[in-house]
């Protein structure tokens, strides 16, 4: 019994120091202007408004409200967590305690079905160290984090055999996002093989699910949303070649088969982060093809989309739900062929593939991590100026530590903004969708318009409008 109580003491401190040390991470990047109005500031102007009871606010980033921009109803559950800490920070933790909260049932599962606590332990590393993991922890905010979460303890009731808490969590990602209906009919397809045989609920458990993700994708995109939406419509249409809208991709693939072969498997990229997700897992969730159903619908979704190229890549939010469906498949093959060995071998992959493509976690043991540059100490100066009751426009890095007010801008828009504050030091993406060069010259157009300098600081700088513009 000691034994065992010292076991669950020191499982129970790697998580919490895991979990601190990737919530430190996040929050470091913020600090050092690595986060962004797209999708930070967004997200977080949304819901610190619906923490003060304004559940729809239109952002003055994109002008959407928190149901227009996606189906997330879910991110109100969050909101509260601004009445015990009013800082944009607490979504940084949140999100990564969600993310690795859920390798707890997943360790269940394994020892529920591998009775072995080295194996185990060697799935939820594999998890836990994982590029999807990992980039869904430091990638800024998104909904998406709830995903690893609800899938996991989805598996967990159903592997218990409770198969409706199973069906109920499953749904419940009808409330994260939309497109989470397709990974529900992608789930139903492998239950449906999975659960061919047994009591009725357990056999039409499946067929729920495609039938329940099918009615709510198309409700959701084409009622739903749009009904919701401060814009009245759905804003995410638009794959590339293949078409405007889900529709329109279906009718090409059938007119055209190799077609959406080509976007699928084209460039190569697309099928090196196939690769790498799997042999990130040791290859093992090869041996469970039925697993891998959901995760080449996360891929294929993403793939077919060639207009916004980003969605690629794994270092991103979008590989959300790769981590735990990952992780499950090589938990169905361990309990075909359970090995010690094995076991070391998913371990030793696993952890050579963070290292090899240089995952977040490594940044801790970066000097620069911990060192604030001069050019972030003055930006940090000037934010605090900004008056809490002012109206603002700023640059990309700036607009996430602005975003407590009713209105902040985006540059170039401006609007009716009072002060404009500018971080002038260059560097990546900080002022989408303007790039450096532009962003001077708006600088100078503002000098020329006769704004006041209210506080310059190295390379940053405050302009107040002037009275009567």
């Amino acid at each position: 019994m000691r034994k065992r109580t010292g076991f669950w003491i020191w499982s129970a401190t790697a998580l919490a120091v895991y979990t601190g040390l990737m919530a430190f991470l996040s929050i470091r990047n913020h600090d050092l202007y690595q986060t962004f109005g797209w999708d930070l500031g967004f997200f977080d102007q949304l819901m610190w408004q619906a923490a003060r009871g304004n559940l729809n606010f239109v952002s003055t980033i994109g002008d959407i409200n928190l149901l227009g921009d996606h189906f997330q109803p879910v991110l109100y559950l969050l909101t509260p967590l601004y009445w015990i800490w009013d800082d944009v920070r607490i979504l940084l933790i949140a999100q990564t305690f969600l993310v690795t909260a859920a390798v707890i049932p997943l360790y269940i599962i394994a020892k529920k079905k591998l009775h072995s606590e080295f194996v185990s332990i060697s799935v939820c590393i594999s998890y836990l160290v994982f590029s999807g993991t990992q980039f869904t922890i430091t990638n800024e905010f998104h909904q998406s984090a709830f995903i690893p979460l609800l899938l996991s303890l989805g598996f967990y009731w159903m592997e218990l055999g409770k198969i409706l808490r199973g069906l109920f969590t499953f749904v419940s990602l009808l409330l994260v996002k939309e497109e989470s209906a397709l990974l529900l009919m992608a789930l139903g397809i492998m239950y449906s093989i999975k659960f061919r045989k047994g009591p009725t609920l357990r056999r039409k458990a499946g067929p729920l699910l495609i039938l329940v993700g099918a009615i709510g994708f198309f409700l959701l995109i084409r009622a739903v949303i749009p009904a919701i939406s401060s814009q009245s419509r759905y804003i995410h249409y638009g794959y590339g070649s293949l078409g405007e809208t889900p529709a329109d991709i279906m009718v090409s693939v059938v007119r055209d088969p190799l077609a959406g072969i080509k976007t699928l498997i084209e460039p190569k990229i697309k099928l090196e982060q196939i690769g790498a997700s799997i042999i990130s897992f040791g290859g093992l969730p090869l041996l469970s093809p039925v697993s891998l159903i959901p995760v080449f619908q996360n891929y294929a979704v993403r793939f077919l989309d060639d207009r916004n190229i980003h969605r690629w890549l794994d270092n991103n939010h979008y590989s959300a739900p790769l981590g735990p469906l990952l992780a499950y498949g090589t938990i169905l093959v361990f309990g075909r062929m359970p090995s010690f060995r094995l076991g070391g071998y998913l371990l030793l992959i696993s952890l050579g593939m963070a290292i090899f493509l240089r995952l977040p976690v490594f940044s801790l043991f970066k000097s620069q991590l911990y060192f604030t540059p001069q050019w972030a100490k003055d930006i940090d100066s000037i934010v605090k100026l900004v008056p809490l009751d002012a109206s603002v426009a700023t640059n990309n890095s700036v607009f996430p530590h602005l975003s407590h007010r009713d209105k902040v801008y985006l540059l170039p828009e401006i609007k009716d903004a009072e002060y404009v504050v500018l971080d002038l030091e260059d560097g990546p993406n900080k002022y989408s969708p303007l790039d450096y060069r532009r962003t001077i010259l708006l600088s100078e157009r503002l000098e020329s318009e006769f704004w006041d300098k209210f506080a310059v600081s190295g390379k940053s700088v405050i302009f107040r409008r002037p009275k009567g513009l």
